[in-house]
């Protein structure tokens, strides 16, 4: 059954979690934290280990292990999916546990009906859901169809938002050239595999935003030319945001310039992403401004040293290397096992590493099997421990990949 959004919904607090950085103070301390998939909805029941002590995640995805020592490593391991993931050299008492996640969350379905006036072919248009924190689920406004559009918003547990839209018009490129309508709704509470409705009317979207144009530059490295470029806008004030679908629009793949709205009741963050492709990729974000030339680097991804493509007999302690790409950053190395259908992720500092410790990660011997890997960089920052406690996700954030390399172990 539809769970029919009352206008006078009462205004129920953002819910924000705040994820501490400091390091723990003495040899021996607790660690807590929590572990999300790749849209930052978080992950139950997966076993977290440090040293000899293993504890599993909760519903919300988080975990305590009390009486650690400094440095750790810790582990995480999916054994449903047969994936393991192990962060090296940590210090800090709080931590945020990104890993690859195969986990399908029943999303919360809102239907939003807008007036026929305002919904007219010659219009384009976006919704929004967005918690002000890590969730920002995009929709397309259906402006041929006057029944309404459909926001599908992934998420593992009860949040607070608001819903907001934007109609604006294209030129026949496909470029915004003004923004005609805004609005948003009261703050309501949503939860995974439920529906809601709501229904916009021409009061509420009376308001006509003005433009403002952002100017600037990719400065992307020759072997990895820019292949496409768009703009979202960030109604959050958290650093981390997944963006489920659906930029506002493409961009200029070196030079660009595109208009965003202005005189609107909230404040919202324009960040523009660069996808580039040649040897290796790169997935890059930046926050940008009208008021600014936007000179924006575009970094060089890792590439893979040793072994040799195809390489055989590689054992535990035969050393995996690559260069390290530019800009500062943590690698992630994944390692897939088509032997035994296993998947290792490892973060660390160093640009090089043994599969010594693969088989110290409860999937059995490396022997005899049969691996492909790459190595991907997350930037900016300059550690593990930044990765896991300041690490920006989706504001001025970059993450590059080498190519892949295949190679098999010893009898």
């Amino acid at each position: 059954m539809k769970n029919k959004l009352i206008i006078t919904v009462i205004f129920l607090a953002l819910s924000v979690t705040y994820f501490s950085c400091d390091d723990l103070t003495g040899p021996v301390s607790d660690v807590t934290g929590n572990v999300y998939g790749f849209n930052y909805v978080s992950i139950t029941n997966l076993k977290v280990t440090i040293n000899d002590r293993s504890v599993y995640t909760s519903e919300n995805g988080n975990f305590r292990i009390s009486n650690v020592n400094v440095p750790y490593d810790i582990t995480v391991t999916d054994s449903v999916n047969r994936h393991v993931t192990l962060f090296k050299g940590l210090t800090a008492a709080n931590v945020s546990l990104q890993i690859e996640s195969n986990i399908i969350n029943e999303p919360a379905l809102v239907f939003v009906k807008f007036p026929e006036k305002i919904i007219q072919p010659d219009l384009s248009g976006k919704i929004i859901f967005t918690d002000g924190d890590r969730v920002s689920s995009y929709g397309y406004i259906n402006t041929f169809d006057t029944s309404g559009s459909y926001l599908q918003i992934d998420l593992n547990e009860p949040v607070t938002g608001r819903l907001i839209a934007l109609i604006y018009k294209r030129d026949n490129t496909g470029k915004i050239i003004s923004y005609e309508h805004f609005g948003k709704s009261p703050v309501f509470l949503i939860e995974r595999g439920k529906e809601y409705s709501y229904e916009f009317d021409s009061l509420g979207l009376k308001l006509n935003p003005g433009e403002a144009d952002v100017n600037g530059s990719f400065l992307v490295p020759p072997t990895t030319p820019s292949v496409i470029a768009s703009f979202y806008l960030s109604f959050s004030e958290g650093e981390k945001n997944y963006f489920s679908s659906n930029a506002f629009s493409g961009i200029g793949l070196n030079n660009f310039n595109f208009k965003i709205p202005t005189g609107l009741p909230v404040q919202f963050r324009t960040i523009v992403e660069n996808e580039s492709y040649g040897i290796g990729s790169s997935f890059s974000k930046f926050t940008v401004n009208p008021d600014a030339q936007n000179y924006l680097e575009v970094h060089l991804p890792p590439s893979l040293v040793s072994p040799a493509e195809g390489a055989v007999n590689v054992n535990i302690n035969t050393q995996l290397s690559f260069d390290g790409g530019t800009g500062n950053g943590v690698y992630l190395i994944t390692l897939n096992n088509s032997s035994r259908f296993v998947t290792y992720s490892i973060v660390t500092s160093e640009n090089g590493f043994t599969l010594k410790d693969l088989e110290d990660l409860g999937f059995g011997r490396i022997n005899n099997n049969s691996f492909s890997w790459l190595v991907r960089k997350a930037g900016p920052v300059n550690s593990v421990n930044d990765y896991v406690t300041v690490f920006p996700g989706d504001h001025n954030s970059f993450i590059l990949s080498s190519g892949h390399r295949f190679f098999s172990t010893e009898p």
